[in-house]
């Protein structure tokens, strides 16, 4: 739990924010169904305020020569709400408070996204893959997801779009699509944040590892931990340095952060993977050297700016097989009641 603590600090204190993202796509496990919502967003929306009645799921929206060069080449989602966005997040992780808000840092930038595979659902919707790419870096979707679009959804609404991608992921076998010309660009935002072709949510360049911790009950322990790790690595000097003195200076705010998440299982059993159980008495762990004395150096800072894409490997082209065959057209389940 520390040295992950440390290295997704580092990250989010240095120039990239959405590196703190990469240390959180992988979550693992099998993602559970969306919860069903409205059909489509309204048309308008004030600025920073979120629409009412909108599926809450980070999407690459699409923008209007991108959709015109998707209908031309699958006519079916011309007038289709789902096939005007790429999710990267669904609304089931969007809605979980013990998950990080990862693209927080990446609201409002320009991605692209290229379809390289396909895959008919019984009841003829289509789920089209699209590999997501920021400045040339790839973006895969939160925690393993398959980054699609779909159309052609007996109810057109966003909730069956999600649960098509869902379905789609334990598709055996999606057929290759070989797409010419670039590839489709829009902007990165959440769902009840967008209207009228524009993101009206700003990024927040606190990195969401931070925030996290800042919201749950170890908030006050937390705040001393971080200060002790800002003040060893302003000192500067090298990784061996830096190593030693955190263990010498940081032993006590460690292992307290260490007993108060211990003392949170429910609250941080996701976030850390459950690392509390059976390591009492552990020695603090030093700050990892891989991210390097720069990103240590700019510690003391939140995320300066969302340049850079989570690092994580993109999903694979042919996902696994599914345990059982797709349903026809899923109409998701809700979603399981959060921890106490």
């Amino acid at each position: 739990m520390r040295s992950a603590l440390i290295r997704a600090h580092r990250a989010c204190a240095g120039v990239t924010s959405a590196a703190c993202a990469a240390a959180r796509l992988d979550d693992g496990g099998a993602p559970p169904a969306p919860a069903p919502a409205p059909a489509t967003a309204p048309a308008t929306a004030p600025a920073e305020v979120p629409l009412e009645g909108v599926t809450p799921f980070v999407g690459l929206f699409l923008d209007d020569a991108s959709r015109a060069r998707l209908a031309a080449r699958w006519p079916a989602a011309g007038a289709a709400r789902s096939a005007e966005y790429v999710v990267l997040e669904p609304s089931y992780r969007c809605a979980d408070p013990k998950k990080p808000a990862i693209y927080a840092p990446l609201m409002q930038e320009k991605a692209s996204a290229t379809p390289v595979g396909m895959f008919s659902l019984p009841s003829g919707a289509v789920v089209v893959r699209a590999d997501c790419a920021l400045d040339g870096s790839p973006l895969p979707g939160a925690d393993g997801f398959v980054t699609c679009l779909s159309f052609g959804h007996i109810a057109s609404s966003d909730a069956a779009a999600e649960g098509a991608c869902v379905a789609a992921a334990g598709a055996a076998v999606m057929d290759p699509v070989a797409w010419d010309g670039p590839p489709l660009t829009g902007v990165l935002c959440k769902s009840e944040f967008y209207a009228r072709g524009e993101c009206h949510l700003p990024p927040m360049l606190k990195c969401p590892l931070c925030q996290f911790m800042e919201d749950s009950p170890c908030a006050a322990v937390f705040k001393l931990w971080e200060d002790c790790l800002n003040a060893n690595e302003k000192t500067g000097g090298t990784d061996e340095e830096r190593q030693e003195r955190f263990t010498e200076e940081c032993a006590l705010p460690t292992l307290a952060l260490k007993d108060c998440v211990e003392g949170y299982p429910d609250f941080f059993g996701e976030m850390f993977g459950g690392a509390g159980a059976g390591e009492k008495g552990d020695e603090p762990a030093a700050p990892d050297a891989e991210p390097g004395a720069a990103a240590a150096d700019a510690a003391a800072a939140t995320a300066a700016e969302p340049a850079a894409p989570p690092q994580a490997t993109a999903p694979p082209s042919s996902p696994p097989p599914p345990a059982a065959a797709p349903p026809a057209d899923p109409a998701p389940p809700a979603p399981p009641p959060a921890s106490s």
